[in-house]
């Protein structure tokens, strides 16, 4: 088990969540994917973030701990802020706490949408889920 393990469950199940939700088709930017935003300038983008202890065992066990956010990218059209935070609320409520992902990841705690940050082209609007492993080497 290593961080691409952990990265590959969380991916899969983002591909799941957003595919059985209100905009099944919303594009997704992967970490290092080559990538070329939508015209219309509405997708998520998924942002890994492992911050993994350092040698909190006894043994040779593995621990990793970190967020991963989901980022709805909207472009400003004058459409108001309820249906991308009703979105992302949606997506959230696809990692309940306590949730395994695959066999590697279990979600910390609720998923929190956080609150948008409203730019001149684009809001974006954060959901951010903890997550951790804990693996018998």
């Amino acid at each position: 088990m290593n961080t691409k393990d952990i990265l590959q469950a969380i991916q899969q199940k983002i591909i799941t969540v957003v595919a059985a939700s209100s905009m099944p088709t919303m594009p997704i930017k992967f970490v290092d994917v080559p990538w070329n935003p939508p015209g219309d300038g509405r997708y998520l983008e998924v942002i890994f973030l492992p911050n993994n202890p350092s040698d909190q065992t006894w043994g040779d066990e593995e621990y990793h701990r970190g967020l991963f956010r989901i980022l709805l990218h909207w472009q400003n059209k004058g459409s108001g802020s309820y249906t991308p935070l009703d979105y992302v609320s949606n997506i959230g409520k696809g990692f309940p706490k306590g949730e395994r992902i695959g066999s590697v990841v279990k979600v910390l705690n609720k998923a929190k949408v956080n609150p948008p940050v409203e730019g001149e082209i684009e809001t974006l609007y954060p959901v951010t889920i903890e997550y951790d492993t804990f693996f018998l080497e």
